[in-house]
């Protein structure tokens, strides 16, 4: 069994990708394998916590990976681009739940006064 807690991660930033966006990797596959964990959640490639500021936003991207998002805190929007350039603007709040498919890109905007709390995780055995 393994417990941890994401105040115990290392912040990263990867303002290309992420923005304004900030995650601390709770999980990862790399690190499980490494503490022979490698039988435990095989197509898990990440489990983070994430916030992003007020007035601020992700990079719009796309992934060769499904990510899943739960909304803890806050509000704001995230926008899904089609391959022809098409959006499709999604409000998102607290208890909402994001699935952003393979290859989709999307960025989550956050037009409010308080911080979007979320978890991320990947659905990639290969990460």
């Amino acid at each position: 069994m393994i417990v941890k807690n994401w105040r115990n991660s290392k912040p990263v930033m990867e303002p290309t990708i992420h923005g304004a966006g900030i995650d601390w990797r709770v999980f990862s596959r790399c690190e499980l394998n490494s503490l022979d964990f490698s039988a435990c959640l095989k197509k898990l490639g990440f489990f983070a916590f994430a916030m992003l500021q007020p007035r601020g936003s992700y990079q719009p991207h796309g992934h060769d990976h499904e990510e899943i998002y739960y909304i803890i805190k806050g509000k704001g929007i995230i926008k899904g681009i089609k391959e022809n350039n098409i959006t499709e603007d999604f409000n998102i709040r607290s208890g909402d739940v994001v699935i952003t498919p393979v290859g989709e890109k999307h960025q989550i905007i956050n037009n409010g006064s308080e911080t979007i709390e979320f978890i991320a995780w990947c659905a990639d055995e290969r990460y």
